[in-house]
């Protein structure tokens, strides 16, 4: 997980918020004028000025800093969630392929051997062709499910490799063993869920631009010292200056009727958020439930090994038919196929859970 690529820019993150709350903090810079006259009566003038932001522009900047970096950590949280999943979910499927490709090894072993030995014979009864043509379909069957599984599983190595920059022979994949107990979900009273969290922090930056657009109605305000030399008299004069605009013709309106606008768009979006995430963590919940519940009764692989096994020898003593083999190699697959879509689900429904409640799933990493 921490040499993802698409996490790396995290290391970044914590600079760039306290920056941009920096920035939003800044006192402007006081300004100077000079002048000087040689024509006439000599003189110097020098001005000073201090521009002071008044009608709380400072502190909007700073509250729209604070709901930018809410807003850019609530993301990063949702994006390690996703990404968190995803690597779960690849080394988990590597798990599942490799067992599937056993099966089919197994089985694509035993109807070549059958129809070598069927080959062999001098001559092929009704009954022999049956079998034979039975076990070369079949076996054209296992080749083609074997070749999609190699290269869904050359596929999930190559990924897992280029992203986590470590070599599949350093994890122990293939001795993890699906999962016989799963882990508790959190509490949903415990949490605010990520996407209210978002919507929240999307209403105080809208609420922070609203301040800023009264703010900027205000007039802008600069005081400082003036200094007057002439030379010839050689007196010098001090006062003070105040500069100040006339909110006469323009008071902000049109941004300030915006950012209204806006405030109350996002006060719809944190209303349906509360609403939605609800019913959604409890889809999530219910689903997780069932289908670690349907987990629980699943066919171990050791006793999908031990049917076939059983199978194949009573085949050997020509105690069953060619076809309930097939079945047999048929009915495992697909137990094997179901059971591993029930485990990604219970898997992605466990970290869409906890991701939106703002965790890090670290129980099945």
């Amino acid at each position: 997980m921490e040499n993802h690529p698409s996490l790396q820019y995290l290391k970044f993150r914590g600079a760039e918020n306290e920056g941009r709350e920096n920035a939003a903090k800044k006192i402007l810079n006081p300004e100077i004028e000079a002048k000087s006259s040689v024509s006439g009566e000599s003189e110097l003038e020098l001005e000073f000025h201090q521009p002071i932001e008044i009608g709380g522009r400072r502190s909007a900047r700073r509250e729209q800093a604070l709901a930018e970096n809410d807003l850019a950590n609530i993301n990063d949280t949702q994006k390690t969630g996703h990404i968190a999943l995803t690597v779960a979910e690849n080394l988990v499927r590597l798990r599942q392929i490799e067992k599937n490709l056993s099966v089919i090894g197994e089985a694509k072993t035993t109807t070549t051997n059958i129809a070598k030995r069927l080959q062999a014979k001098s001559s092929l009864t009704p009954e022999d062709r049956t079998i034979l043509g039975l076990m070369r379909l079949y076996e054209s069957t296992l080749i083609q499910k074997s070749r999609l599984a190699e290269a869904e599983q050359d596929s999930l190595k190559l990924v897992i490799e280029s992203l986590s920059k470590v070599s599949l022979s350093r994890i122990a994949w293939k001795a993890e063993q699906r999962r016989k107990k799963w882990p508790s979900l959190s509490p949903m009273k415990e949490s605010v869920p990520v996407e209210v969290r978002s919507a929240q922090a999307e209403l105080a930056f809208a609420l922070a631009q609203s301040n800023q657009a009264t703010a900027e109605a205000w007039p802008s305000l600069s005081v400082g010292p003036t200094f007057k030399r002439l030379y010839e008299t050689r007196q010098d004069n001090w006062g003070l200056m105040l500069n100040m605009t006339l909110p006469i013709w323009n008071l902000n309106g049109g941004e300030r009727a915006a950012t209204r606008a806006r405030t109350q768009q996002a006060e719809t979006r944190l209303a349906a958020a509360n609403s939605l995430e609800v019913s959604r963590l409890e889809s999530l919940k219910r689903t997780y439930e069932k289908a670690t519940l349907a987990l629980e009764s699943a066919p171990e692989s050791s006793s999908i090994n031990s049917l076939i096994s059983s199978v194949e020898k009573q085949f050997s003593r020509g105690l069953i038919q060619p076809n309930a083999l097939i079945e047999t190699y048929r009915s495992s697959l697909e137990s094997l196929e179901v059971t591993n879509e029930t485990e990604l689900e219970a898997l992605r429904a466990f970290f869409q859970y906890e991701t939106a409640l703002g965790h890090i799933p670290k129980e099945l990493l």
